[in-house]
């Protein structure tokens, strides 16, 4: 599954964790970026195998294959209300996206904090290898991968480890200003370590800015409006990062 795919915090996960809604968002937070993550540094280790792209498509595949046999086994959560007669056929057509009245401000912040941070992303994930390796002169695809997978590690550590109230949202955006600085002092100076030092900064301050503003907007709408709402924030967010796709 793609890491950037629209998924709201899963229902089930919530009603595991009834008394603590936070931690759901947390984890689906987590799985998120821990996933995108750990991509690059496993790609430049597939790409390093004999046989070129084609071997990464198999292995792809083989794995796909694989996840599939656990999640045939699932069973489906019933429906929170069931569609009556003769309108079943409509319950499968896509949903309109919206934003309630009673969370715009929440989703908004939310909505532009994500758009900022994957418009961010995007060049680490998409720019910033090939750039640094020139820059730095890289040669292993496997430490270029490294280098870009820091800013998701630490920002999906952060999703669980770091806590704390409404203050993380200002200091975490003013750690991701600081680190796009450091980042272009890194590069012009050609210190590898200052570059890490700020890809860790930068996961660290987009984890703590868009948790705090996930959070508020999970925390602001009813359960029937919390796929709908997620997904809109995603949405808007994923269009900060186009390169990803």
């Amino acid at each position: 599954m793609s890491p950037w795919q629209l998924v709201p915090v899963p229902p089930r996960l919530r009603e595991l964790l009834p008394s603590k809604p936070e931690w759901a968002s947390r984890f689906t937070l987590l799985a998120s970026s821990g996933g995108v993550a750990f991509g690059p540094v496993l790609g430049g280790l597939l790409a390093d195998l004999p046989g070129g792209r084609s071997t990464v498509f198999m292995l792809q595949a083989v794995l796909l294959v694989l996840v599939m046999i656990p999640l045939s086994t699932l069973q489906a959560r019933p429906a929170i209300a069931m569609a009556e007669r003769g309108q079943r056929g409509k319950a499968l057509a896509p949903r309109r996206l919206g934003i309630p009245s009673t969370a715009r401000s929440q989703f908004w912040l939310a909505a532009m904090v994500g758009f900022l941070s994957f418009a961010i992303f995007g060049f680490v994930l998409s720019l910033a290898p090939g750039y640094f390796a020139q820059a730095f002169d890289l040669e292993g695809l496997w430490i270029i991968g490294l280098i870009a997978g820091p800013p998701l590690g630490v920002s999906a550590l952060s999703q669980v480890v770091v806590r704390g109230g409404a203050k993380l949202l200002p200091a975490g955006l003013g750690l991701m200003a600081v680190s796009t600085v450091l980042l272009a002092v890194a590069a012009e100076h050609k210190l590898l370590f200052l570059a890490l030092l700020a890809l860790v900064i930068l996961g660290l301050g987009q984890g703590m800015s868009f948790r705090t503003a996930f959070g508020r907007a999970v925390d602001a709408v009813s359960d029937r409006q919390h796929a709908q709402t997620v997904s809109t924030i995603y949405l808007v967010t994923y269009l900060g990062g186009p390169q990803y796709r």
